[in-house]
């Protein structure tokens, strides 16, 4: 069996990535709820309850054959840093830190018991190019690059292995509130002449997800974006 957990499902880029042939996927969710699908346990994580993760994992894990953990999940800045409320501030590192570096600790026990284990972490063109108004959400994205490429190097010999997206502009919810000149703007940028689509990542996730010699390494999934 194949158990996949997803930390960020209600993200909408992953519409796609569900279906039926899927042994079982956990889903870790903070504030939106994800639409209700087949194969699927959705668990609130807003409080960090391990224990329901746990007996769900303790059920199945004399069946599991391969164990992924996909990060999704983050937060953004919505001001500059002195114009942050500290409950803004602390939402956000413990959203894109301090639970990423507790989840994976967790998930990282059941791997070894099933000598088997993908991490593949989303991250974003904004850990090497931040821009004004993302001090933090730039800096933990960077942190989560390091952080898991130093998990593949520790665990690989345990056949559990780890890998970074580094994504460009997607057609999504964080791109709903720009104007159409602004899209037009950044599409500019790209050399493919367009946005990122659900079909692009999950393409990418999949092949990881299947791939045995890729280990801590970050792939650039941004269409050629031009950083000038």
């Amino acid at each position: 069996m194949k158990v996949t957990i997803i930390y960020g499902s209600e993200s909408n880029i992953l519409e796609n990535y569900y279906n039926e042939t899927e042994d079982c996927i956990i889903r870790l969710y903070n504030n939106r709820v994800p639409q209700p699908k087949k194969n699927c346990i959705d668990i609130n994580f807003s409080t960090q309850n391990f224990s329901i993760l746990k007996n769900e994992l303790d059920k199945i894990l004399p069946n599991i054959k391969k164990l992924i953990f996909l990060g999704v999940a983050f937060a953004t800045d919505k001001n500059l840093l002195k114009l942050s409320s500290d409950q803004d501030i602390e939402e956000l590192i413990k959203v894109n830190i301090n639970n990423y570096v507790k989840l994976s600790k967790f998930i990282l026990e059941y791997m070894l018991k099933v000598k088997s284990g993908k991490f593949i972490y989303l991250s974003s063109f904004r850990s090497k190019n931040p821009t004004r108004g993302t001090a933090i959400y730039s800096a933990s994205k960077a942190f989560g690059e390091s952080f898991f490429k130093t998990l593949g190097m520790e665990y690989g010999m345990f056949n559990i292995t780890s890998h970074i997206i580094r994504m460009g502009y997607f057609d999504g919810r964080l791109l709903d509130n720009l104007t159409k000149e602004k899209k037009t703007e950044i599409v500019k940028r790209i050399s493919k002449g367009r946005l990122g689509n659900s079909k692009d990542l999950i393409e990418l996730v999949r092949f990881l997800e299947d791939h045995d010699y890729t280990n801590s390494g970050v792939i650039e999934l941004n269409g050629g974006l031009d950083f000038y």
